[in-house]
């Protein structure tokens, strides 16, 4: 069964105008026994989806969708689930940082800091791959710095 990982609420500013009911509706019409909330910077729709979520018997699954620095420059975006209530709270600290420190920039350089008891994901939309010139300099570089973040 598939399990959505990556969803946008209206709480995305310009990213998305899916309102958490109809996103939890959604996954009880299809019978869906998890869904991800993965906002865009932000954790503001976790605590509604959650409450949502349970009322349905739906396991929730809270993440963030971020920006982040590559070792070639781009920007691409990842995105971290969060496997515990302290990965919750590592969320959250990321989250403020984004949202409150205008030069604060995620990269592997300080990713490890809210990497504890979550999860990471590549791929997607705006995916690390997307943006990057195709040549063998390159995705050596990346497979790299993939390898390094897995840690």
């Amino acid at each position: 069964m598939l399990i959505p990982l990556r969803n946008y609420s209206n709480y995305s500013i310009c990213e998305s105008n899916i309102k958490i009911d109809d996103l939890v509706n959604y996954a009880s019409q299809n019978q869906l026994p998890a869904i991800a909330l993965t906002d865009y910077r932000l954790l503001s729709g976790t605590l509604d989806f959650s409450v949502k979520c349970k009322k349905k018997g739906i396991q929730p699954i809270v993440g963030l969708d971020v920006d982040y620095l590559s070792c070639l420059g781009n920007i691409s975006r990842l995105t971290l689930l969060s496997k515990t209530e302290f990965g919750y709270k590592n969320l959250n600290i990321l989250s403020t940082k984004i949202n409150t420190e205008n030069d604060f920039v995620i990269s592997k350089e300080n990713i490890g800091e809210f990497s504890q008891d979550n999860i990471l994901i590549l791929g997607g939309l705006y995916s690390i791959f997307d943006s990057i010139p195709k040549n063998e300099k390159n995705i050596k570089k990346i497979l790299t710095e993939i390898t390094e973040l897995q840690k």
